[in-house]
């Protein structure tokens, strides 16, 4: 199985009926954190191609913030052990635990800001104050199969500490197989089939919207994916999904 990027595929010489436009959560190949797109924004990058032609499409996303906070932080210094103390050395600069500190205020930096909402694992993460997030989607295919894969992290490590947790690698791998005239014209079949995620109730067209929430949820699943699109008048559509998936591999 090759790595698969869910898409709207259109033949050149055949345009796909309207419902192939249509699906019930957001595009499992859109970038996961583009909050900041508008609800006009530009639609997911597709590929456009003849049934006989295979192409390689690739598209991100990239948030660099400039975030900080600083604040008055009390700082306690002990006077130095001197010669007769306990535990005092020669020549060694020991600090003297019993002894009174000295007590002034100095001024903090923290990057990034500490604020009680802005870590993307927490339950209070409100997006407020989104973090760095580089993500990167490659696909290969035609009008037909596409196969994808996603990379994505949100801890750029070459200005602090390896956070395994947030560099997520290779997230994301399937394949999609689109049907645009499996009902002749009325509708058609989209079938994703691999490790991806499917996300519902989006306050965005294309995103989960500012605050990156999903008021229903999202699956992490490695399964798959049926979309059934039937035009049933010319400004109806019925959306039918199966779908089925489990964890690839569960610590014991």
């Amino acid at each position: 199985m090759i790595l698969a990027l869910p898409y709207t595929a259109v033949a050149e010489d055949d345009a796909a009926p309207a419902s192939s436009n249509v699906s019930i959560g957001i595009n499992p190949g859109q970038a996961k954190n583009a909050g900041a797109s508008s609800a006009d924004g530009a639609p997911p990058m597709t590929i456009r191609t003849s049934t006989q032609n295979w192409e390689f499409g690739f598209h991100g996303y990239l948030r660099a913030p400039l975030r900080m906070s600083f604040d008055k932080q009390p700082v306690y210094t002990y006077p130095l052990l001197q010669e007769g103390d306990s535990g005092y050395i020669e020549g060694a600069r020991i600090p003297n635990l019993s002894a009174t500190p000295k007590k002034s205020d100095d001024w903090r930096f923290n990057m990034a800001p500490s604020i009680v909402d802005g870590v993307y694992t927490d339950w209070k993460y409100t997006n407020s104050m989104g973090g760095p997030w580089a993500e990167m989607m490659f696909s290969y295919g035609n009008s037909i199969a596409v196969g994808s894969v996603g990379i994505g992290s949100y801890n750029i490590t070459d200005s602090g500490w390896r956070n395994l947790q947030s560099q997520l690698g290779i997230n994301q791998a399937f394949v999609t197989l689109n049907f645009p005239r499996a009902f002749n014209a009325r509708g058609g079949l989209v079938w994703n089939v691999g490790i991806f995620d499917n996300r519902y109730g989006s306050a965005g067209r294309y995103d989960a919207g500012r605050y990156d929430t999903y008021i229903v949820g999202r699956t992490h699943i490695a399964g798959e994916t049926l979309t059934a699109k039937i035009d049933l008048t010319d400004k109806l559509v019925l959306v039918l999904e199966h779908g089925f998936g489990a964890k690839s591999d569960v610590l014991g």
